[in-house]
């Protein structure tokens, strides 16, 4: 059963704090302090991925979680109303792309088709990803449409010409990519690529933290990662 294959990483993590104390016990009864200096090193470097690697865990499953639920209350009405959940990542530098999409969009005009792309690991089970829905809405705000009027995901078959008005929308799968998310503005003889991609979970992690960080010191309300990084 998967119960019995998948080793879980706490384990993993005080094992392997077990053995790197041991060794670290036996350096310094030897006086070997250099080896002891290296070891307390690489306790010190597992613990911070193993911190890391928790925070981003928990990150995403709380995020995995709000998104099956299909629900964000609106705080700014009483009682909250229910409305459908489009929430990106905490990457602060996947936020910055979020802007510059905005200001690409704004810049660039109708003159450009819009495709958004989005790609994640093969065990991710919404499509597409909240990210990829904050970008497309970004897009079709600019313009003044609503997505669901225009949006396209994918195409097949003899689809005929593409329309002005119409923002594609593509989700890719496969391996362990933790996300990957570019918005393409496409014009006769040049095309405008916005890239973001996480090669690590600790992004996320770390946006999390600043986000923790921030949101203590403000007034109870509902906030995201452009709130943190004062692009509103």
């Amino acid at each position: 059963m998967a119960s019995d294959i998948i080793e879980d990483p706490n384990s993993l993590f005080v094992a392997e704090l077990k053995e790197c104390a041991k060794l670290l016990t036996e350096k310094l009864q030897g006086n070997q302090f250099e080896e002891a200096s290296v070891l307390i090193q690489t306790i010190t470097e597992s613990r911070d991925r193993h911190i890391f690697q928790t925070v981003g865990r928990l990150t995403r499953g709380l995020h995995n979680a709000i998104v099956n639920f299909h629900v964000d209350a609106d705080l700014s009405k009483r009682p909250p109303q229910i409305a459908d959940s489009d929430i990106h990542d905490a990457s602060s530098r996947l936020s910055y792309v979020i802007e510059l999409t905005q200001k690409a969009a704004e810049i660039l005009g109708p003159p450009y088709d819009l495709e958004v792309v989005e790609m994640h690991h093969r065990m991710k089970r919404d499509a597409p990803s909240g990210t990829a829905k904050t970008l497309a809405d970004i897009l079709a705000g600019v313009r003044k449409q609503q997505l669901e009027n225009v949006v396209r995901h994918g195409r097949a078959g003899i689809t005929g010409e593409r329309t002005s008005e119409e923002i594609g929308m593509h989700s890719l799968r496969g391996g362990d990519v933790v996300g990957d998310h570019t918005v393409v503005f496409a014009a006769a003889g040049e095309r405008v690529e916005l890239t973001h991609k996480a090669s690590s979970r600790e992004t996320f992690a770390n946006g999390a933290l600043r986000a923790a960080e921030w949101v203590v010191k403000q007034k109870p309300g509902l906030y995201d990662m452009q709130d943190v990084l004062g692009l509103k």
